[in-house]
């Protein structure tokens, strides 16, 4: 609304500048005093009217400045072709003008335009001017009183310059705003699906262990008080630690500044992890084959959190007496989780931790396949590209 508005006010400054013009002009050719009689050959009537045209292209000189342009350059050489180029103010101002506005308003291939025909007007002018026939003084005078045209088209086309620059400098700012603010969401967003994925990996891991050894502490109370303590005792360690990791990735959630991040598991804590699993009463046999390439960060926190996620389901679900776990890096990391409990049936297992695992390896570029095992148990099998050591 107030961009169209400025544009009209424009629109009708420049008719008011048109009038003024044609005003002015109309004055230097009926008023003498004004005038210039010897400079003015031809019927003043035909002197008029070509100078009404070229003021009135003024008043269009923004909404089509190199048609406005044209139409006052065909005015003004009709006008020297007939009755010689006659010099006043009255037709020089108009031009002067319009071709100012042809080099700041219109594209830089009409602004040329605009040039060349400056260029060609002042020398047609300047050869059909009957007093340059005998004067060379004169003839030079013209040539220099014409060429402010060219000044004005060169006026013209550095604020054209300035307008463009200021135009990319702020399409250049608002693309850049709009870039991180882009950004921004992305990692907002990817942010929270992984702590996502590590508060579910954490949590269900922690109190899926918990369920297991509560469950062995009330089969052992009133069999083995030893062995009831030492249930409890896991109980209470995994508990301690799951609740360590609430902590830490509530803090990530509060404040993401990166110091969080850093301790992440991996490769090297497979076999605390296994320990535990095997505490908790599921036997885990672990094979680690490291290969010789090193490994990035994110491929050993997926492969870590994949098979946290492979033995709680296994805890949880799967009624297992053993899981064998085998990691082998070669070109690729080989990840299988198997184990000989039930198996999926006809109802594999679904839910936030295959979900997990599936984004986790589908981020990674790798490939998963979860299906029955060899021994009719569950089997989870990742195919994982090392990536870039970090």
């Amino acid at each position: 609304m107030w961009r169209a508005r400025t544009y009209r006010q424009k629109l009708a400054s420049d008719a008011i500048l048109g009038a003024a013009v044609a005003f002015y002009g109309q004055l230097e050719v009926w008023l003498p005093s004004i005038g210039q009689p010897g400079s003015l050959p031809g019927q003043r009537w035909a002197i008029s009217t070509a100078w009404l045209v070229m003021a009135g292209c003024v008043a269009f000189r923004r909404r089509a400045p190199f048609a406005a342009l044209a139409v006052a350059s065909v005015a003004s050489l009709l006008e020297a072709a007939v009755y010689g180029a006659p010099e006043g103010f009255g037709s020089f101002l108009p031009m002067l003008i319009l071709f100012y506005s042809v080099a700041a308003y219109e594209d830089v291939s009409l602004a040329l335009t605009g040039l060349g025909i400056a260029l060609a007007l002042t020398l047609t002018q300047a050869y059909l001017d009957p007093l340059n026939k005998d004067d060379t003084s004169n003839l030079v005078a013209s040539f220099a009183f014409s060429s402010v045209t060219v000044v004005a088209w060169g006026c013209g086309f550095l604020v054209h310059g300035r307008r463009r620059l200021k135009a990319k400098q702020a399409a250049r700012v608002l693309h850049a705003e709009k870039q991180r603010a882009e950004v921004t969401r992305a990692a907002v967003a990817d942010e929270r699906a992984r702590i996502a994925r590590e508060l579910h990996d954490v949590v269900s891991h922690s109190l899926g262990i918990v369920v297991v050894q509560a469950g062995a502490a009330d089969e052992l109370l009133a069999v083995d008080a030893a062995a009831t303590r030492v249930a409890i005792e896991g109980i209470r360690r995994t508990a301690r630690e799951g609740l360590i990791e609430m902590r830490r990735m509530l803090g990530v959630l509060r404040s993401l500044d990166g110091d969080g991040l850093d301790v992440q598991p991996g490769l090297a804590n497979l076999h605390a992890l296994a320990d535990e699993v095997t505490a908790a009463g599921l036997p885990v046999q672990l094979s680690i084959e490291p290969g010789g390439r090193a490994i990035s960060a994110g491929v050993a926190i997926s492969t870590y959190r994949i098979v946290q996620e492979s033995l709680t389901n296994a805890l949880k679900h799967a009624h297992a007496s053993r899981v064998e776990v085998s990691v082998k890096c070669g070109e690729t990391l080989e990840l299988e989780v198997e184990d000989d409990g039930i198996g999926p049936g006809a109802n594999p297992p679904t839910g936030h931790g295959l979900i997990g695992i599936r984004e986790r390896v589908a981020a990674l570029n790798g490939t998963l396949d979860v299906g029955p095992g060899a021994h009719g148990g569950f089997r989870v099998y990742a195919a994982l590209p090392l990536g870039e050591a970090t």
